[in-house]
């Protein structure tokens, strides 16, 4: 028999929770044989089929290199297509224009009004979701069902359900508001909108897709979204055969990831220019997001390899940026900044050992050599290792950086590059740029203007004016997982490191974006 959790949603009704998994689950009650449910899946998507493991609930907190990784939510460590969010808000819309198939109009009042709210904490989603694959994709379930028993049936008629995941610290401000204005700390209005009186449905709050979003003021954790089209009948909810789960009827809402993530993973470090000893490691965009639009949520929008290409952000920052590109006065605003001291414990000036002029893996082997210990942390450590309960595996003498961005629009100005990698000294001084490109910008062809199948989409322009889009992750420097053993290299055996795993920064003037698929798009850079 399916175990189910229960959970108080209205002080007129409860909602009720079922797991998708082989494996029991503590439960307070279970669904009797021919009971009347409306069900519905909820699927958080991975991304694709790289990953296991439970959500975990990251906190915010401090960091050894602050700006170079997230302080929300679960570090990006690695490409690996993974997520960690542990708090859903579900929305019920009723979006029957009024009028049932039987010419009853009695409902018409509730149009666009959000009849149920359901907000799924932490505990919930921890002890009722399981793993799922639907052969594409890869994530964690939910069943979430409606006890007719218990008066939580939803009327008939058709409904627009909305849901959006996220981490219990975020960095966001969320729209449509819940009742209290407090994302996190939920108290659910105790009027059951189901019911559709008179009372209820004038104190329902209308529901505009235009203003479903998130704001920051800085930078926010990863966040999925997602939404589905279901219509309530008798006993059951229903959607169309492309939103069903397996062979069963049960309408599925797939919540996709809604941010953008760029990475930097480098060796061999220049120690000097022009006399002068760099102080940070800084990738700068043309551009600043601050608003989240969960929008496009089953688009369209996509190539020939069904990959979505969506910008999604919103408000661009307001305030002037203190850092530039190279050779320029327009401002930049820094996607991460590794400070460089961090990682080496002596001083970066202190730590091209060999003397080749770079500082990086073939420094650690020789420190170890001159010093006959196995020890490097006196002269090289992570100190991001750790942060938010995550653990990384580096090579040794090499640094990162790795930050989930709001998706943002190349610039309207043709020839101005999206990227610039820089390397920067005392007083903000740029001593050395890198240009950032992309191998395979994503432009119009002759085909799409021929159908007008991608309509609305800003396309990239070239190699190095390109957008960042949602749900893609742009690497420099390849790390395929969080943690060792499964990285092409060791980083616990500085004997034999694999040098294109972490981004050569002694070569070349261009960097381009490499491309892996555990994300829905992954755009990963290299030196020329």
């Amino acid at each position: 028999m399916k175990k189910t959790i229960w959970m108080s949603a209205f002080a007129t009704g409860v909602v009720m929770l079922s797991a998708c998994s082989k494996d029991e689950v503590p439960s307070a009650g279970e669904i009797q044989a021919g009971e009347s449910v409306q069900t519905l899946s909820l699927n958080l998507e991975d991304g694709g089929l790289t990953m296991g493991g439970r959500s975990i609930n990251y906190l915010a907190g401090p960091t050894g290199d602050a700006d170079a990784i997230n302080q929300f939510g679960r570090p990006l460590f690695s490409s690996q297509a993974k997520q960690a969010v542990d708090n859903l808000l579900v929305y019920f819309v009723y979006d029957n224009d009024g009028v049932e198939a039987d010419g009853d109009d009695t409902n018409k009042d509730a149009q666009g009004k959000i009849v149920l709210l359901k907000y799924i904490d932490p505990v919930t989603w921890a002890h009722s979701s399981s793993d799922y694959t639907d052969g594409k994709h890869s994530g964690k379930s939910l069943l979430l069902s409606l006890k007719a028993s218990e008066g939580e049936k939803l009327p008939n008629g058709e409904y627009k359900v909305y849901a959006v995941a996220y981490s219990s610290e975020n960095g966001f401000t969320f729209r449509p508001k819940n009742q209290n204005d407090k994302i996190n700390h939920i108290t659910v209005n105790n009027k059951n909108f189901a019911d559709f009186n008179e009372s209820t449905i004038a104190s329902a709050e209308a529901f505009d897709a235009n203003k479903f979003y998130c704001t920051t003021t800085d930078e926010g954790s990863e966040i999925f979204a997602g939404s589905v089209t279901v219509k309530a009948d008798d006993d059951k909810l229903t959607a169309t055969a492309e939103t069903t789960v397996g062979d069963a009827e049960t309408p599925a809402l797939t919540l996709h990831r809604q941010m953008a993530g760029i990475t930097g993973y480098f060796n061999n470090i220049p120690v000097k220019v022009d006399n002068a000893t760099p102080k940070y490691l800084r990738l700068v965009g043309r551009k600043k997001n601050l608003q989240v639009n969960f929008t496009d949520l089953n688009t369209d929008k996509h190539d020939a390899n069904q990959v979505s290409y969506v910008v999604n952000g919103a408000s661009p920052a307001d305030a002037e940026s203190d850092v530039y590109f190279q050779n320029e006065s327009e401002n930049a605003y820094t996607i991460y900044q590794v400070e460089l001291d961090k990682w080496f414990p002596q001083g970066f000036a202190n730590a091209d050992l060999d003397g080749n002029g770079y500082v990086g893996n073939e420094d650690v082997k020789k420190y170890l050599i001159d010093n006959s210990t196995e020890d490097y942390s006196a002269f090289w450590v992570n100190p991001n290792k750790g942060h938010n309960g995550a653990g990384q595996s580096l090579v040794r003498g090499s640094v990162w950086a790795g930050k989930f961005v709001i998706p943002f629009e190349h610039s309207s100005n043709t020839g101005k590059p999206t990227l610039e990698l820089q390397l920067i000294g005392d007083n903000g001084k740029i001593l050395k740029v890198w240009n950032v490109n992309v191998p395979d910008p994503h432009q119009q062809s002759s085909s799409d203007e021929a159908t007008g199948i991608v309509d609305n989409v800003k396309f990239d322009l070239s190699k190095s004016v390109y957008n960042i889009y949602r749900n893609h992750i742009y690497n420099l420097g390849m790390k395929k997982n969080d943690d060792g053993g499964t990285d092409p290299t060791d980083p616990t055996d500085p004997e034999d490191p694999d040098p294109n795993t972490p981004e050569d920064l002694s070569k070349g003037h261009d960097l381009i974006m490499r491309v892996c698929a555990e994300w829905e798009s992954s755009h990963d850079m290299e030196i020329d």
